[in-house]
């Protein structure tokens, strides 16, 4: 018997499938975002936003800090993402065969990291972000895959120095 307490309920060809009632401000994007690629530097400078501005709402790398909260205006909550599976699971593979170098036996680590996209990040040229999506990236929360192995630059695909972003945020 299902317990009607828990969001995912219902198994699909071994997935879950998710009822709106858990979630109600819960959208789903059509069609479904696609991640891009990112340099390690972008998303390195979007995770060191992150921990600024979470540290502007009393969410520090340390707790137990004294804090005087001044938050200017309230910014757009990220309360998830969605993304295309298979493109993800394909890079992940591609990426982790590329950090091995032949050498199966070599771990290849993964990081999720949160970034945040300030308008300085996503108006530098250097960001090379498309202009499709400056816009909806603009001031927003997002999530960074970032493998590596423990001797390597992080994020690998054809061109050293990239990471993926997984792209669909909610809401």
């Amino acid at each position: 018997m299902e317990d009607p307490k828990m969001p995912f309920t219902g198994a699909t060809t071994g997935a879950f499938v998710m009822e709106r009632e858990a979630f109600p401000s819960f959208r789903f994007n059509d069609p479904p975002h696609k991640g891009e690629l990112v340099r390690y530097e972008v998303a390195l400078k979007c995770a060191q936003a992150y921990v600024s501005i979470m540290s502007e709402h009393g969410l520090r790398l340390r707790g137990g800090q004294q804090i005087n909260l001044l938050v200017p205006q309230s910014r757009i909550a990220t309360f998830s993402e969605d993304f295309v599976g298979p493109e993800v699971l394909d890079w992940l593979q591609h990426t982790y065969t590329a950090l091995q170098q032949g050498d199966t036996s070599r771990l290849v680590y993964t990081q999720l990291v949160m970034g945040y996209y300030t308008d300085e990040i996503i108006d530098d040229p250097a960001s090379e972000l498309p202009v499709s999506l400056k816009e909806a990236k603009r001031n927003r929360t997002t999530i960074f895959i970032i493998p590596f192995t423990r001797a390597d630059t992080p994020g690998l695909l054809g061109t050293p120095g990239y990471v993926y972003d997984f792209g669909g945020l909610q809401p």
